[in-house]
């Protein structure tokens, strides 16, 4: 810029001025054009505020996200564990393995589902037999939470199948203490 451009310039800029002071317009509050500038560089002020951080108390920006990502996919691991051993029957290790997915991420509703399936067998399993009666309301209510599970009718089914042979053993003999037996059929649900 040459300095006839630079004084041509300034005399605009000075007969600006005097327009704006003859209508009425102020000069601007430098208070609110520095915010407007600052509004307008946000990303920049949040990159440094992160870096910031990072560099005085070390914990990086994105770790809160990062935990969140590997908590879901620890409890997942779990529930996954957990689905394998409800599958071959193995009721009381499928129970830990929810519980564990639980205790890593309580939110996990899947978790929370299939653990309530896999307790309706489980805790009244004593020494291969199950109590009808618990099962029987422990189904009910599960029913009525989840009215499409297959699962629950399935289990339904077989009890009822165990409880129909039970009655057929009892005329031919006294029935087992405990309870009915579990069938190989419930055991490889």
């Amino acid at each position: 810029m040459t300095d006839e451009q630079r004084l041509k310039l300034q005399r605009l800029e000075k007969e600006l001025g005097e327009l704006k002071s003859e209508v009425g317009m102020a000069e601007p509050n430098r208070f609110f054009s520095f915010l407007d500038r600052a509004v307008k560089y946000w990303v920049i002020w949040v990159v440094l505020g992160a870096l910031l951080i990072h560099v005085v108390y070390g914990v990086p920006y994105f770790e809160s996200i990062q935990n969140s990502s590997i908590t879901t996919k620890s409890s997942e691991y779990y529930r996954q564990l957990g689905d394998r051993m409800a599958e071959h029957a193995e009721f009381r290790a499928a129970e830990e393995a929810y519980l564990n997915a639980l205790k890593v991420n309580p939110n996990n509703i899947k978790a929370t589902h299939v653990l309530m399936r896999v307790q309706v067998m489980n805790p009244t399993i004593q020494g291969g037999r199950y109590e009808p009666a618990v099962v029987d309301s422990r189904l009910g209510f599960l029913k009525k939470l989840f009215p499409d599970d297959y699962l629950l009718s399935y289990w339904e089914g077989i009890k009822l199948r165990d409880q129909r042979e039970s009655k057929g053993r009892r005329t031919a003999s006294p029935s087992p203490p405990g309870g009915t037996r579990i069938s190989s059929a419930a055991s490889s649900s």
